[in-house]
């Protein structure tokens, strides 16, 4: 499914913003701030109070995620979702687990409590590391 139809089919108008904040998203592989999709964005100017309300639409409508972190707030597309996530409170860096008995877990709490997964399990802690401090 194209971008448009995917904005499209979540009830969304897809215009020209939307579609190139989506795009920025599903090409990072690390989550992004706002100010950080604003400056991917190609030579048109898009102020970034509509950045700011695009992605909120776009979380709105399960087409992003919000992490929030200590400092500030960051956005991926949750096309992202399945893996678990181990997010730094204080730096905001986000870490994919790949620990199969974590993916175990995770999966059978979705299935006792008969749940549809749209998120991925998110941990949160104070890395130590000492880029944390420096930033």
């Amino acid at each position: 499914m194209n971008k448009k139809s995917t904005i499209e089919s979540s009830g969304l108008k897809a215009t020209a913003n939307r579609l190139s904040v989506l795009e920025i998203l599903h090409n990072n592989d690390s989550p992004l701030s706002a100010r950080e999709v604003w400056q991917q964005l190609p030579a048109v100017k898009i102020g970034f109070a509509t950045v700011y309300r695009t992605l909120s639409a776009l979380c709105s409508a399960g087409l992003a995620r919000k992490i929030l972190s200590e400092n500030n707030a960051l956005y991926e597309s949750s096309r992202n979702d399945t893996m678990p996530q181990l997010i730094c409170s204080r730096c905001g860096k986000v870490e994919e687990i790949k620990d199969p008995n974590i993916l175990r877990y995770n999966n059978s709490i979705m299935k006792q409590r008969q749940l549809e997964e749209h998120h991925s399990l998110l941990l949160y802690a104070d890395c130590r590391k000492k880029e944390c401090d420096e930033q």
